[in-house]
């Protein structure tokens, strides 16, 4: 799947916003670990994101746009897509 088509999927299921926080979206995040694709974030959730999951940092945002909350039910969950390298597809799963 090219890149700027789940940029826009993902852009029209939020609503055009952060996932985690009203601001616009500037990434496309994925788990590193299974590289699930998860949703569009502005960098500064992109960062924090990450920060809070090495535990260097807590999370300030207050519910439902807590980073665990994100991490159970990210916007890309039903599309199943992973990102493998630059790639991504549409996984069976």
């Amino acid at each position: 799947m090219p890149r700027w088509y789940v940029w826009w999927r993902l852009f029209e299921l939020q609503g055009g916003r952060c996932a985690c926080c009203l601001s616009a979206p500037e990434v496309i995040d994925h788990d590193h670990r299974s590289g699930a694709v998860r949703g569009l974030l502005c960098v500064s959730c992109n960062k924090l994101e990450g920060r809070y999951f090495r535990r260097e940092r807590l999370c300030f945002h207050p519910s439902p746009y807590c980073f665990e909350e994100y991490w159970r039910k990210p916007p890309a969950l039903p599309l199943r897509w992973t990102k493998t390298g630059s790639t991504f597809i549409a996984s069976p799963w």
